[in-house]
């Protein structure tokens, strides 16, 4: 039996004599289909368990069953069984993960002070946000006020709770002037 990827084996019986030689040309049958695969979102598809692209693959797929999946950080991974054919036509556009959030509620002293979840503003405090689940970085700013950067676990259907007292930006160069003049 011969064997080749991506094709039926191909199995003759041959008779072997002695001084005799016998050539064979073997035929391989094709055992695949080239598919094209897309998902929307940039998601990264695999393909038996193997990341084969982001966003859009196309490749050989041997006959069978195959399992693909659509996976992205902080989402629901999207999954089908393929069954692959002669007759299995592409491209084929598969279901976007979806994105699992949970809840941050943001408070600050003073109130009114710039909200940056992982470097994007997303408003001002008081302030409750939907975020993606993960470690996310939670920045406030405020004009005067010294920031401030939280690190904070957000869990899916839970509310994350932050509340800031943020301090006084003290100027460096006056504070500086006033001791040199020894008056306070």
């Amino acid at each position: 039996m011969l064997e080749k990827p991506l094709h039926q084996p191909y199995a003759r019986t041959i008779e072997i004599k002695d001084s005799v030689v016998c050539e064979i040309e073997p035929r391989f049958v094709v055992n695949y289909r080239e598919l094209e695969f897309k998902v929307y979102n940039e998601a990264e598809i695999w393909v038996d368990d193997v990341k084969v692209a982001t966003g859009s693959w196309k490749g050989k797929l041997e006959y069978g069953t195959h399992r693909i999946e659509c996976r992205m950080e902080s989402h629901r991974t999207t999954e089908m069984m393929l069954n692959v054919d002669p007759q299995t036509l592409g491209p084929i556009v598969f279901e976007s993960p979806e994105p699992i959030y949970g809840e941050i509620e943001i408070n600050s002293t003073p109130a009114g002070a710039q909200i940056y979840v992982d470097d994007k503003l997303v408003g001002r405090t008081p302030c409750s946000i939907q975020a993606l689940i993960g470690e996310r970085c939670v920045d406030i700013r405020q004009t005067g006020y010294n920031s401030e950067s939280i690190r904070v676990e957000v869990k899916e259907g839970k509310k994350e709770k932050i509340d800031i007292h943020q301090q006084i930006m003290m100027n460096i160069d006056r504070v500086t002037e006033v001791l040199m003049d020894n008056v306070l």
